[in-house]
Parts: structure tokens; C-alpha cells; sequence
């Protein structure tokens, strides 16, 4: 059996360690004007956003999407560059979900993205508003990045479903 040679993610250890232990960490990334700039520029592309879940890459506009890509990554980058060690980003994206049951998310673990057998992936989530359990605040379980390393997507059944 191989020895994992990964190497860590964040540059800081005790980020790393409670990332390795939890699954996650939570961290102020954004300054009240760089998550005023992200909301505007959401804003500005007016998405006819569907009700319940909704990411910004499903639309069709190339161009918008890249846009938006454009923007969240001239505010995102250089903090990230700054809190992680050499990385490969895979893309931006705002991601919205309607109030009420039709915007409710069930357990999932996100999609796989890349082989991760050789590779972390991590996804950031960056509330634009003030976020509860009213309004779409994101729950995680501590650990459950270890509950299951099968292939993960829309169309396979979800293993934590039960």
C-alpha cells in the first residue's frame, strides 16, 4: 500500500489540523466592501434565478458566467493564495437558494471534481448576506468528509441518503 503524499492545504497548521479533524473551517475571509462588490455584481447580471436551488453555472451565457468568474476571482484569489499552498482553482460560481422548503438542499457531500484517490479538493463558501436557519445557512457535520470517498455526482445514488 502506498503512503498518502498529499500535502496540506492551508498554509496555517492549526487551519490544517481542525480541516483534517472537522472536514472544514470556518474563517472571516471578505471585508464588508468585498462582499458588497460580490453582491453588486451578481446583482448586475439580473439572473432569472428559478425557484429552489440555483448556481450560476447552469446558465447557458458564457459570457456572464465568465464575467461573474472574473469578479468573485479579482476579490477571492489573492486571499486564497495567501491562506493555501500551491493550488490548482476550478472554477466560480454564486450559487443562491429560494426560501422555504423549495430552496432546502439534502445531504450531500459535493460533487467529485478530480481524482481523489491523488487530490483534495475543497469547496470555499462565501455567504454574501447574513445567513441562519431561516434563510439557507449551511450545516456541516464534523467528520463526515470521511463517511464516504465513493465517485459523487447528480446521477449516482447518494450514499449518505439514509
Amino acid at each position: 500500500m502506498e503512503a498518502d503524499c498529499r500535502q496540506a492545504i492551508f498554509q496555517n497548521s492549526k487551519l490544517q489540523s481542525s480541516f483534517e479533524l472537522n472536514g472544514y473551517v470556518k474563517i472571516k475571509l471578505l471585508s464588508p466592501d468585498e462582499l458588497a462588490k460580490l453582491r453588486e455584481t451578481y446583482q448586475q447580471e439580473q439572473f432569472d434565478s428559478p425557484s429552489g436551488f440555483y448556481s450560476t453555472s447552469f446558465s447557458e451565457d458564457e459570457e456572464a458566467k465568465a464575467q461573474l468568474e472574473k469578479a468573485i476571482d479579482s476579490i477571492v484569489k489573492e486571499k486564497a493564495e495567501k491562506l493555501f499552498h500551491p493550488h490548482k482553482p476550478l472554477g466560480s460560481c454564486y450559487l443562491s437558494k429560494a426560501p422555504g422548503i423549495q430552496g432546502e438542499m439534502p445531504i450531500h457531500q459535493d460533487w467529485t471534481v478530480i481524482d481523489e484517490s491523488k487530490f483534495d479538493s475543497i469547496t470555499m463558501w462565501i455567504p454574501l448576506v447574513d445567513v441562519n436557519h431561516h434563510n439557507g445557512a449551511l450545516q456541516v457535520i464534523p467528520g463526515s468528509h470521511r463517511f464516504s470517498d465513493v465517485l459523487r455526482s447528480p446521477s449516482l445514488d447518494n450514499p449518505l441518503s439514509d
